[in-house]
């Protein structure tokens, strides 16, 4: 594994362009092998096995603990309370034809989720956000219901990933690799896209600029250009909600 002499961590976590490069590079490295002559295929194995290894690194220290995360928050039912919805999230699903019986309350939990067809809030998130942008955020969960947006993004990455079988006749650490970096590569598009769909329909319903503050109350260390696997940056999405 890749030592952190030069800081590679940091870079890796922090830095969205650099992870997605790598896996852009590990794709077209295992493609090149599936198409090179013998005489490239030592050259191409070194490249490949030196990208991959800052791939695995990436994989073991973000994606990971991201998957165990989002795992543990939607499955940890101990945690959720539900709760009667109030007023003014019962009017704003009647407004965007959602059926809502519950809300639930989630602890320990700054950000906000749709599992199941159900909104879960976290305690930390309600707590710290003033009304209307606990309403913004709940109205961006409910267009992701309306937009069925899990569904969407199944079917998409179904339909997006069917390129993955070229990988097949390579070694199978090599194709693992290679398949899980193209996964990633097509998913950040997919999950995007979603985002910036719901912020549009949500904004509809509680207005640009009110939307607009929900959205800057999650900026992290003042800083609004940073992408994420699974969202656009604020900066994107604002820019998003205005054009």
């Amino acid at each position: 594994m890749i030592g952190d002499s030069f800081g590679w961590r940091k870079l890796l976590v922090n830095n969205f362009k650099t992870r997605l490069l790598i896996a852009f590079f590990v794709v077209v490295i295992a493609s090149l092998l599936k198409l090179s002559t013998s005489f490239l295929i030592p050259i191409l194995l070194i490249a490949f096995f030196f990208v991959s290894e800052f791939f695995i690194f990436t994989f073991t220290i973000v994606f990971l603990p991201l998957f165990w995360f989002s795992i543990k928050h939607i499955f940890s039912k101990k945690d959720i309370k539900w709760i009667e919805p109030p007023k003014y999230v019962k009017r704003l699903a009647k407004r965007m034809s959602i059926k809502i019986k519950k809300l639930g309350m989630q602890r320990d939990l700054d950000n906000a989720f749709v599992f199941n067809g159900n909104v879960i809030i976290g305690e930390k998130l309600k707590r710290r956000l003033k009304r209307y942008e606990m309403e913004a955020v709940i109205a961006h969960e409910f267009a992701h219901i309306k937009k069925h947006h899990f569904i969407k993004e199944i079917l998409l990455l179904f339909l997006f990933s069917i390129p993955i079988i070229s990988f097949l006749g390579l070694p199978t650490i090599i194709q693992m690799i290679a398949q899980s970096s193209y996964l990633i590569i097509i998913l950040i598009p997919i999950m995007h896209y979603t985002e910036y769909d719901a912020d549009k329909l949500a904004a509809k319903y509680v207005g640009n600029q009110v939307f607009k503050k929900a959205l800057l109350s999650f900026k992290t260390n003042d800083k609004l250009d940073d992408d994420s696997e699974t969202h656009p940056s604020i900066k994107k999405r604002i820019k998003n909600l205005f054009s």
